[in-house]
């Protein structure tokens, strides 16, 4: 092999070493996507949502029927001290009765010991930090 016939083999050599890297490293991309960058997608696996913090009642509230009911067995109970009594629980499928002027009409069952069942009727009114026993009195 002649002086200009090596270097003509090694100019085509390194030619196809260049071709063959060119064509290796094309293989990740078509030209269609040159410069494109694939967007990745995003998918919601859940949703958060905020809890809002309960604001406790303050005491210059109006009476709740809760709270009505609750001083209506409170004067239950005082009214038979000395006595095993059982006191009826609050139902909220039956509240104490909403009043035109605010207040609620309370009905307790109440059962002292070998006394039978009555019915405690209550009249509250005023506020959570002062709940009013307008009336309260016994009933059969």
């Amino acid at each position: 092999m002649t002086k200009s016939q090596r270097s003509a083999f090694t100019v085509v050599g390194a030619g196809l070493v260049g071709l063959t890297v060119a064509v290796a490293l094309s293989g990740c991309a078509s030209a269609g996507d040159a410069g494109h960058v694939p967007t990745p997608t995003v998918t919601v696996t859940s949703t958060v949502t905020a809890t809002p913090v309960p604001i406790p009642p303050a005491g210059d509230d109006p009476i709740t029927p809760l709270s009505a009911w609750t001083s209506c067995a409170i004067a239950a109970q005082h009214d038979r001290v000395g006595t095993d009594v059982k006191i009826g629980t609050f139902a909220e499928s039956a509240p104490p009765q909403s009043n035109s002027d605010g207040s609620f009409t309370v009905f307790v069952p109440v059962s002292p010991t070998g006394l039978g069942t009555y019915i405690y009727v209550c009249q509250v009114s005023g506020t959570l930090a002062k709940p009013k026993l307008i009336s309260a009195e016994p009933k059969d």
